[in-house]
């Protein structure tokens, strides 16, 4: 199903959600909350805060871009099998919150999950759309690398 790419850009994924899960079990040992959202915030310390902003936008940036390099690599898109996927990796991102107590109820983890869903396969369908774009940098980056050498 899945191309030699896309299954090295799924298992690294993978890997950035396992890093995510250990962050949110270490914050729930340490704070009983896996992530400092807005309506726990008074619970953490302002190191912890900080900590959290960076690590949660930089994990953000890292899944985008495999998000639209995912995307470059789909030769056409069979909608249902990546709605499929979507999901999947939605709820491989969500599920290390939902067992530690980082959101409030089940209308917050919906509308996450929702959200978190869109936005996944928006990147994913940029990934596709734009991948001459990507391309052309790409080819322009190696080949100015080898003048280089």
């Amino acid at each position: 199903m899945l191309s030699k790419k896309n299954t090295r850009i799924a298992l690294i994924y993978l890997l950035l959600q396992g890093i995510i899960w250990v962050k949110s079990a270490a914050f729930f040992a340490m704070f009983g909350h896996g992530k400092a959202l807005e309506f726990v915030q008074g619970n953490f310390p302002p190191e912890a805060l900080a900590f959290d902003f960076i690590f949660h936008e930089g994990m953000h940036v890292a899944i985008g871009i495999l998000a639209l390099s995912f995307g470059k690599n789909i030769k056409k898109i069979a909608w249902a099998k990546l709605a499929a996927l979507i999901a999947i990796a939605v709820f491989t991102h969500n599920v290390g919150y939902w067992l530690t107590a980082s959101h409030p109820g089940i209308t917050y983890s919906l509308i996450d999950f929702t959200r978190d869903s869109i936005i996944l396969m928006a990147f994913v369908v940029a990934g596709y759309y734009l991948k001459r774009p990507f391309n052309k940098i790409e080819n322009f980056l190696c080949n100015s690398l080898q003048r280089i050498k």
